[in-house]
């Protein structure tokens, strides 16, 4: 009797575990019936060489679904069909089939089932679902629909042209062209293009296809200061000799005279290229003049008195201040993350300060500067060209052409503006104003990359997979003038496969 409980206890889970292993298939698509998949090699016998692992967070990719290579599986109990020829919100069957691929996956997710697609262009983005698989370049020209070894082409519209995002059921992709767009300024404010971005997918495979980014878009330049000009409203006088007031025959040494104000002060504003002021400043009153007596003994000239000779008062100095502006940086490069990519931006350098006034001469007011080296803006950086994008994604690709355009250049950085010069002090013994401080250099953008493929974490699998990638942008050249300079950049990185 015990016997036989265990028999039938053995039996029972015999038979749990194959409606368990009966439930998986079903969940991707697949019958029991399904051929197992083949055996991954560790090399590469195509002409890309394996890039060894790193040990990503996600650890080692999840085994892929075997393709679909039977006939009979190319049914509606396997599958949602896809037609250049289908309509939105039809039944999805071989005779009704949909126009969309990306309505197809949201069918097929709802239903555990699988894509099939017809060879043909399919203008659209894709994100893809964790367990759909999809099968392109099938034969839908009769009603039984068959394998070929053609290619259904997804032509984005915008990139990146595929995403995914936490596939952790196996999925694969076979049969399909993915073609990602040249960047294009009038479309988007994106200047990259990028073919597959995939973040935390360790399930995921690509088959028998490729991959392809466009050329991204180079940076703007930035746009240089040009030197405020100063407009004299009013000139700065001198002051002048002690007025009589009277004349005493009695007693010539009669103190008989009395001291004049300093001059008028300067007024000045700065205007930018367009006239407009930007700033505007004024001295201060010259000082006053000496005091006079008269002598009868030199025949009426007027002398000094206690020391003080006509116009002896100074005017005040103003600041004494100046300072350079502050040199902004170059851009080292970019940065790559779920977003897709951010291009690097120059930095902007700063204004320098106002020159010191000028000081007036003797019985005169100062003079001044409010005209400084204007900064220029900084270049921005120049867009990625990207193939695959695998942020801790241990992706498979297997049989795979994958290839990035052109990166985007960078755009070039400023220098400023001279500074404006001072205006002149007064005579006799006046100080000239002095120029503003010089402005601060700003950077270059960077140039962008163009990575074939590219991935933080683990490193993918290529199998039978060929990288091709693009040249990097160009960098910003070397820019010299009156002492500052900017140095030159290097062009961006280019490279098949990148690890960040």
């Amino acid at each position: 009797m015990r016997r036989s409980v265990v028999a039938l206890f053995t039996l029972s889970t015999l038979a749990s575990q194959v409606a368990l292993l009966a439930a998986a298939f079903s969940l991707n698509g697949c019958s029991a019936a399904v051929d197992p998949p083949a055996p991954l090699r560790a090399g590469d016998a195509g002409p890309s060489v394996p890039v060894p692992g790193e040990g990503g967070i996600q650890g080692t990719p999840v085994e892929p679904p075997a393709p679909t290579t039977r006939p009979d599986q190319l049914t509606e109990e396997f599958g949602v069909f896809v037609a250049t020829s289908g309509v939105a919100g039809a039944s999805g069957t071989r005779t009704a089939p949909l126009g969309s691929v990306a309505e197809a996956v949201a069918r097929a997710a709802a239903a555990k089932k699988r894509v099939f697609v017809c060879a043909g262009t399919y203008t659209e983005n894709l994100e893809l679902v964790s367990g759909v698989s999809l099968l392109g370049g099938l034969d839908c020209s009769a009603p039984e629909w068959k394998l070929t070894a053609k290619q259904s082409t997804l032509a984005a519209p915008s990139s990146p042209a595929v995403r995914a995002a936490k596939i952790v059921i196996p999925t694969r992709v076979d049969n399909f062209a993915i073609v990602a767009p040249p960047a294009d300024a009038a479309t988007s404010a994106n200047l990259s293009s990028i073919g597959v971005l995939a973040v935390d997918s360790s399930a995921l495979t690509f088959a028998n296809g490729s991959i392809r980014a466009g050329a991204a878009l180079p940076g703007v330049a930035g746009v240089d200061a040009q030197a405020l000009q100063l407009e004299v409203l009013q000139s700065a006088t001198s002051g002048l000799a002690a007025e009589p007031t009277c004349n005493d025959p009695i007693d010539p040494f009669n103190l008989c005279g009395r001291s004049r104000g300093g001059g008028l002060p300067g007024r000045a504003r700065c205007l930018n290229a367009a006239g407009a002021a930007v700033s505007a400043s004024a001295g201060e009153s010259g000082g006053a003049s000496g005091v006079f007596v008269r002598s009868s003994f030199l025949g009426g000239v007027w002398q000094v008195y206690d020391g003080q000779l006509a116009g002896d008062g100074f005017g005040g100095t103003g600041t004494s201040r100046r300072e350079d502006g502050k040199p902004g940086a170059s851009s080292s490069g970019g940065t790559i993350d779920e977003a897709g990519f951010t291009p690097g931006d120059g930095v902007a350098g700063t204004s320098g300060s106002p020159g010191a006034w000028g000081r007036g001469g003797a019985g005169t007011p100062p003079t001044f500067t409010a005209a400084v080296g204007l900064a220029g803006t900084p270049g921005t950086g120049g867009g990625a060209s990207l193939g695959v994008i695998a942020l801790r994604s241990p992706l498979r690709l297997e049989s795979m052409a994958i290839e990035s355009g052109a990166g985007g250049a960078g755009g070039r950085g400023t220098l400023g503006s001279m500074a404006t010069l001072g205006t002149p002090g007064a005579a006799p013994d006046g100080l000239d104003g002095t120029a503003g401080g010089e402005a601060g250099v700003s950077g270059h953008g960077a140039g962008g990359p163009s990575f074939a493929v590219v991935h933080k974490g683990a490193t993918p699998i290529l199998n039978q997979t060929t990288t091709k990638a693009g040249p990097g942008g160009a960098g910003g050249p070397a820019l010299s003038v009156a002492g500052r300079t900017l140095p030159a950049t290097a062009a961006g990185e280019s490279a098949g496969v990148k690890a960040l």
